[in-house]
């Protein structure tokens, strides 16, 4: 089974409405037994980690990367933890584009922001075909993901070109303060 549907099945079986919103934090600790996150600086290049046995779950997330990314960070290790035979300690670098990464990724996408979700926010926010910053800035807070997480998903449904990805994901502190 795919990462989307996967994503939409645990959305359902948590009782997460399609449209929603999600706190990954809440959700996680509420959700899975056994389960142990710590959250700490660690370097750049690295997003998170992960373990578990038989009896533990272990989750590490890098303090050092925005709430956002932290968020996606965590939906990202709960794919590895669910749906992976896990037999050594995973760390989740960067730019580690393996197929299992890809699946994470598009994993904790699907899973902080449904398709769905999405066409209900633009619809409510009533977002044309033009994004402006503010749009995105919006739209990356009600879904509590990073700007480049939410730029790779509009630019995956072909919301924003790729000159619009671009000049969005520059100046990403001073714009969201402006």
């Amino acid at each position: 089974m795919n990462s989307t549907a996967l994503a939409e099945m645990l959305r359902h079986e948590w009782g997460i409405e399609s449209f929603a919103s999600v706190n990954i934090r809440s959700l996680v600790y509420n959700n899975i037994r056994n389960l142990t996150v710590l959250w700490f600086p660690m370097k750049t290049n690295i997003s998170g980690c992960c373990s578990k046995t038989d009896d533990d779950k272990v989750i590490f997330i890098n303090t050092n990367h925005t709430i956002g990314g932290q968020n996606f960070t965590l939906a990202h290790e709960l794919y590895h933890l669910l749906y992976e035979d896990i037999n050594e300690f995973i760390v989740c670098g960067i730019s580690n584009k393996s197929q299992s990464e890809r699946n994470a990724d598009n994993f904790a996408s699907s899973f902080l922001m449904p398709d769905s979700a999405l066409y209900w926010f633009k619809n409510k926010n009533r977002i044309d075909d033009d994004w402006t910053l503010e749009d995105i800035i919006r739209c990356e807070q009600y879904y509590q993901v990073s700007r480049s997480t939410m730029l790779i998903r509009l630019k995956k449904l072909d919301w924003i070109s790729q000159k619009e990805f671009d000049e969005y994901g520059v100046n990403i502190i001073h714009e969201a303060d402006r």
